[in-house]
């Protein structure tokens, strides 16, 4: 996870920047499991989506299909960014983005 680092302003002291980077580190810790649940989750969905359309279960173009990839691919953009993974956070980022269009052009479609 991330910790935030804390410049002191004129006037503070260095004991108060090293008590709110430790709280920065506590929340961060405690987030971590929920964070790579949601990693594996988006892994899960993107991957049954991909199943589903191959054996035919869900028309790729179907709304069910591009809210599965849109789902995936934000969570799994949300486990990379909180790593500072770069590749899988722009890979992710762009296909919640193509999901998200196609989802769009769907629903306007009617």
């Amino acid at each position: 996870m991330t910790i935030d680092i804390f410049v002191p302003h004129v006037g503070q002291n260095k004991s108060t920047c090293h008590a709110i980077n430790r709280h920065h580190v506590i929340i961060g810790d405690k987030m971590k499991p929920l964070i790579q649940i949601l990693g594996w989750c988006g892994f899960a969905l993107i991957l049954s989506g991909y199943i589903a359309v191959s054996a035919r279960l869900v028309d790729g173009s179907s709304i069910v299909y591009q809210l599965i990839n849109a789902g995936g691919a934000a969570l799994i953009a949300v486990e990379a960014k909180s790593k500072k993974d770069n590749q899988p956070f722009w890979l992710n980022l762009f296909w919640f983005a193509v999901a998200a269009v196609t989802l769009l052009r769907l629903l306007m479609r009617g």
